[in-house]
């Protein structure tokens, strides 16, 4: 069981408990139809049950993205052609020990793009030197840099 499944199992069990306290609301409202205060402490407790059930939604969407959805492998056949090949897991090479193929590399596959960081500055300095044949300015660069980052939604750098 994946740290994803034992969420979805957690969020089961909320919806559950929800129900059950529905019930117990509707059971205290009949009982102490003028007294809303017997009956406050349910109405706590399924306002906190939806508030978790809506973090742990977000979370298991977050982690969803962040788990590869299956694998390539690079690999080459017995007279050394490269290929491709696809897995749902990444120890689970489907062309093991047929018509010689091996698998050489692997690369886990995801629903969305990881996250993009900001470039280091020594990749900044990098990229101006190979652009201006070999002219580093002055921060006019950098800000430059950065500013781009910033249109592609990347954040953090300084």
């Amino acid at each position: 069981m994946t740290h994803i499944d034992t969420m979805k199992q957690a969020l089961e069990a909320l919806e559950i408990g929800q129900d059950f306290a529905e019930l117990e609301l509707l059971h205290r409202q009949a009982a102490y139809a003028g007294y809303p205060h017997k009956w406050a402490d349910v109405v706590e407790d399924i306002a906190a049950i939806k508030a978790a059930r809506t973090a742990l939604r977000l979370a298991i969407k977050q982690a969803e993205q962040q788990e590869p959805v299956a694998w390539m492998h690079a690999v080459v056949s017995g007279d050394g052609a490269p290929d491709h090949a696809l897995s749902f897991a990444p120890d689970n090479f489907p062309l093991q020990g047929v018509g010689g193929f091996k698998s050489v590399g692997v690369t886990p596959l995801y629903t969305a793009p990881s996250q993009r960081q900001p470039l280091s500055q020594q990749e900044i300095d990098e990229i101006i030197m190979q652009h201006t044949g070999g002219f580093i300015g002055g921060m006019h660069f950098v800000r430059l840099a950065r500013a781009i980052e910033a249109a592609h939604g990347i954040k953090g750098g300084s």
